[in-house]
């Protein structure tokens, strides 16, 4: 009787699973189809469809990781035009004229200028902080769901096309996996 009653459990835990990943199927069909209001049928065809939930610790993982590289660009980019500056102030021009060495004595004061204002800038860059992060700070349980997402790699083919190509893109769905809010394609379509 126990081992009826546990395959009965099994059975109904795999078709629920099946049945919710059926749901968030047809999402992303709906939404991979439907473009300005009209749906287009693309022959859609799975290979993978990975579901997963992002919690409030994924999400801050990932908006930390954004800021750490837009933040790691500022300075860098900074950091170049203070040596371009630097440069510009070491490298000696000859000068023939009274009129070149006032014109270049200005030049060197505004390098100067420049590079004092590009250094208080870099250090309020490396002080920055993004207020996004700030409404997570706030949230008292990390574990808990905002999204799913899938990833998946898949096989569409336009009306107007005769072969089928294959894409991979993750797809943030709602919670119940009724609405799919973005589509985020791997940078690379392959054929």
């Amino acid at each position: 009787m126990k081992n009826v009653f546990l395959r009965l459990l099994t059975v109904i835990a795999i078709t629920g699973s099946i049945e919710a990943q059926s749901l968030e199927k047809e999402t992303v069909s709906a939404f991979l189809e439907t473009k300005k209001g009209v749906r287009h049928d693309l022959k859609l065809k799975f290979e993978t469809f990975e579901l997963s939930t992002l919690t409030v610790e994924d999400s801050v993982q990932i908006l930390n990781s954004k800021y750490q590289k837009k933040k790691t660009t500022k300075l860098s980019d900074i950091d170049k035009q203070i040596a371009s500056l630097e440069k510009r102030i070491n490298t000696k021009k000859e000068i023939k004229s009274a009129f070149d060495k006032a014109v270049e004595s200005s030049l060197q004061k505004r390098y100067k200028y420049d590079i004092e204002k590009l250094k208080a800038k870099r250090e309020k860059a490396e002080n920055w902080t993004p207020k996004y992060l700030n409404r997570y700070t706030e949230v008292s349980d990390k574990n808990k769901s905002l999204v799913k997402k899938v990833n998946s790699i898949f096989y569409a083919q336009k009306p107007w096309e005769k072969i089928s190509k294959k894409y991979r893109g993750t797809f943030i769905l709602s919670l119940d996996g009724k609405k799919c809010y973005k589509m985020i394609p791997y940078p690379k379509k392959e054929q």
